[in-house]
């Protein structure tokens, strides 16, 4: 009886090495991803902040167009998303600002001054 003997036959399963690249590499990807995911959240809840101080300052607007001057408090007219906070910290017959903060980015505040006609980063 002839037995044949292949080297080969024992290195069946993957080395530490081929493991541990693996693995890093594994790591890289998912960190890479990670970040992406963070960057687009932040940049989605700046996007929803603009948009909401915006909607809360044509409804200011409209609100003086009304009754002839800027309410102290934001119009029943204007409804609040869950993802922002707004609050009207100053308003006159000619003037107002409202100052955002994010539900979803708490380190997240800007503002929306009449005098400026947008939103920017920042407190009034």
């Amino acid at each position: 009886m002839i037995v044949c003997y292949d080297k080969h036959m024992h290195n069946r399963g993957f080395t530490v090495v081929e493991l541990v690249i693996t693995i890093a590499v594994v790591a890289i990807l998912a960190g890479i991803t990670a970040a992406g995911y963070s960057i687009v959240q932040s940049d989605t809840a700046k996007s929803t902040l603009e948009y909401d101080l915006q909607a809360a300052a044509t409804a200011m607007e409209q609100e003086r167009n009304f009754s002839g001057s800027f309410p102290s408090s934001l119009p029943t007219s204007y409804s609040q998303s869950k993802n922002s906070t707004l609050t009207v910290m100053s308003a006159s017959t000619t003037s107002f600002c409202i100052r955002g903060v994010s539900t979803v980015d708490t380190k997240l505040t800007m503002r929306f001054r009449k005098t400026e006609n947008e939103p920017r980063v920042g407190n009034c």
